[in-house]
């Protein structure tokens, strides 16, 4: 069976979904698979308050099992968009939602 190349994804409701187990080496940046975990946010560049909610605990959860952990965004390493803002930017704000990057999805 194939796994898709994240090792989760959060949807907009902010439910966790798995991809591959963190034990296995994901596909989701050329060159960084084998020491990494890639966590991906359905969306483009603005996502729901469930969404970074989620991100926010996958990424403090992770950070008790690898506290010497440090957090990237795939356009870091590719002329890509994903995940559509500053990683580094999020983390040093606390992991509060980024002005521009919030949005509500419609009933």
């Amino acid at each position: 069976m194939t796994s898709i190349g994240y090792h989760g994804v959060i949807d907009a409701d902010g439910q966790w979904l798995t991809g591959r187990d963190v034990e296995e080496v994901g596909a989701h940046v050329r060159g960084h698979n084998a020491d990494s975990l890639g966590l991906c946010l359905l969306g483009t560049d603005q996502f729901t308050s469930a969404q970074w909610a989620a991100l926010r605990t996958q990424v403090l959860t992770l950070r008790v099992r690898w506290p010497e952990v440090t957090l990237h965004g795939h356009n870091e390493f590719s002329s890509k968009l994903c995940p559509g803002f500053s990683v580094p930017a999020w983390a040093s704000g606390n992991f509060a939602p980024l002005r521009g990057h919030l949005c509500e999805r419609i009933p």
